[in-house]
């Protein structure tokens, strides 16, 4: 997974970017550390949701987002 940092004004926002849920224990490890029980946003497009976004959500749900 590659973390990259979004600055907007005073605040950073991390942004994950994977090619797959594959190796899913460390991933959720970085976003239950990262995104704890907070908001998260999903960026898709009409290609990518049908086939990734419920998947991408229960992966986030797990994390506590």
């Amino acid at each position: 997974m590659k973390t990259i940092s979004i600055r907007l004004g005073e605040h950073a926002y991390p942004i994950f970017v994977t090619p797959n849920l594959g190796n899913t224990s460390e991933a959720l490890a970085v976003l239950k550390e990262t995104v704890g029980n907070r908001s998260c946003l999903v960026v898709t497009d009409s290609n990518v949701a049908p086939l990734y976004l419920n998947a991408a959500c229960e992966f986030l749900e797990q994390a506590g987002a």
